[in-house]
């Protein structure tokens, strides 16, 4: 599978998430991108940052991948919206990219986030990364959108150790006006199939003043959950269960349904193919 000669130069390790990169994988031809989203066995990430402490618990390394279906008026890197705009990497090379950060990972109690752009739009790439990482014992996470979720089987989900949940809005009109159009009857979706498998999963909302600090939604959200659930992140759904605040745990278990209209049968395509638009 043929790579961009200038991509291939440029180091995988960012000095921070919001350096900016564009154009390193124009080079690639549709044909190898259309096999990468197809099989995982390349994917495009924008970079590998080090020592966050905000992206799971302990220390972590995030990779961002590119390609991203939603266009949210606060997005802090959106050069990441555009798949050809990131590095086209191996599978391999992603691998030994965190494997040489794993002793250390594991004694900081510390993992390896996924994150983006949104990863699930590379959805063969990200299993297949996050399953090798999680192989060597170390612990993992993948921060989405949820608007693919169905994208991931359930073997995969529960290969995961924790999901990030990047909750836009609390009502479709305000999932739309964030977004720049897109319902969130998928991410609504998701976040219940995960609640089914028990998984540990952080709701993670963005306050921006003026646009999602509706104050109203944000009292009947927080009147159901328990205190110490707030001293960690925010949440959107109607109850939690358990929550840990320590730091060395995997995350939130929940235990909820979010209660809305089922929606009328709708036919759409989902292929991760239309990544590479602008």
């Amino acid at each position: 599978m043929a790579t961009a000669p200038a991509a291939a130069q440029v180091n995988l390790e960012a000095k921070s998430p919001y350096e900016m990169r564009v154009h390193l994988g124009d080079d690639v031809p549709e044909t190898d991108v259309r096999t990468a989203l197809r099989t995982g066995d390349m994917g495009f990430l924008h970079s590998y940052t080090t020592g966050s402490a905000v992206d799971g618990p302990g220390i972590r390394v995030v990779a961002w991948t590119t390609a991203c279906m939603f266009r949210c008026r606060y997005c802090h890197n959106p050069d990441t919206w555009t798949l050809s705009n990131g590095i086209p990497v191996t599978l391999e090379r992603a691998i030994d990219g965190v494997r040489k950060y794993a002793p250390g990972l594991k004694l900081m109690h510390g993992g390896f986030t996924l994150s983006g752009g949104e990863p699930l739009m590379q959805h063969r790439f990200a299993a297949r990364l996050l399953a090798a990482v999680n192989a060597m014992g170390v612990h993992t996470a993948i921060e989405t959108n949820g608007y693919y979720g169905e994208n991931l089987s359930d073997d995969e989900i529960r290969n995961i150790d924790l999901v990030i949940l990047d909750m836009k809005a609390f009502t479709r009109t305000q999932h739309e006006r964030v977004t720049g159009g897109m319902h969130n009857e998928d991410v609504l979706e998701f976040c219940n199939r995960l609640s089914e498998l028990k998984r540990p999963m952080w709701l993670r909302y963005v306050l921006v003043p003026g646009l999602t600090d509706i104050q109203r939604k944000w009292k009947r959200s927080r009147s159901s959950a328990p205190r110490s659930a707030w001293s960690s992140a925010p949440r959107s759904c109607r109850s939690i269960s358990s929550a840990s605040t320590s730091g060395n745990d995997s995350g939130w278990t929940t235990s909820w349904r979010i209660r809305r209209p089922r929606p009328a049968k709708r036919s759409r395509a989902r292929s991760t193919s239309s990544a590479r638009r602008d």
